[in-house]
């Protein structure tokens, strides 16, 4: 499976095809796809989305293999390729992650939780002591 994803993209949501053509053999049918050429996703959209986070080094592209992406299902893996361009392939959606340096939105939020119960923990100290 092939997608386009714009730069700085982070973290996407991939809804698959209902057909997934066979990257053994790309289509043409070999042992390994029972000479089909494809595999057959999940029938529910829903059950076809695939969260993906993407690694901050993007150089051209890169390629992720996803062992049993689906859950109850026979597709036993799923490579990804993934190259960069202005606008995303369909299915494709941008969750909302951006880098900014070497740190992400997702991984600043759990500091936010962490300071504020510190804060709590200190402020109720204090009351305790008056």
């Amino acid at each position: 499976m092939h997608i386009v994803v714009p730069r700085g993209w982070r973290a996407v949501e991939v809804t698959t095809p209902k057909l997934l053509s066979c990257d053994r053999c790309d289509g043409g049918g070999c042992d390994g796809c029972d000479r089909r050429g494809a595999f057959r996703a999940p029938a529910d959209e829903k059950a076809r989305r695939l969260s993906l986070t993407l690694p901050s080094h993007q150089g051209d592209g890169l390629v992720l293999r996803l062992p049993q992406p689906f859950v109850d299902h026979t597709v036993e893996q799923l490579m990804v390729r993934v190259t960069y361009g202005e606008a995303p392939s369909a299915g494709v959606r941008d969750r909302g992650v951006r880098a900014i340096g070497k740190v992400t939105q997702d991984s600043i939020k759990p500091w936010w939780v962490l300071l504020a119960a510190l804060l709590l923990i200190v402020a109720f100290m204090l009351i305790r002591q008056l």
